[in-house]
């Protein structure tokens, strides 16, 4: 076989080998949070500051044509006719200075 043939095998190996491994710290992320959520798939997150406590935070590309975003703007359409309060953001930060649960949470959901 020529270098050319050998070359082109290592490189699709090694795609395929990364891709794999992508998907197996996808799987072990998704099964850390599985004891913590509840029957609906919520997991307790710290909110950021400034986020109301009674207020649902929707994570979401503003003014995105993208498939993700537009379900985003659907649902915070849907809260407000139920009149369920909801902010957007598109952006997160949060900052870990203890090992303690914080008090107050929301709900993530997974899926």
């Amino acid at each position: 076989m020529s270098f050319g043939k050998w070359l082109l095998i290592a490189v699709l190996l090694a795609g395929t080998a990364h891709q794999l491994w992508k998907a197996h710290e996808r799987s072990v992320a998704a099964r850390t949070l599985l004891p913590l959520q509840d029957t609906n798939g919520f997991v307790p997150v710290q909110t950021p500051d400034g986020t109301p406590p009674d207020a649902v935070l929707i994570l979401a590309a503003l003014d995105c044509p993208s498939a993700a975003a537009q379900r985003a703007e659907a649902m915070a359409e849907q809260l407000n006719a139920l009149r369920i309060p909801n902010t957007r953001a598109n952006h997160y930060h949060a900052a870990v200075t203890s090992r303690d649960p914080p008090a107050s949470c929301t709900a993530l959901h997974l899926g």
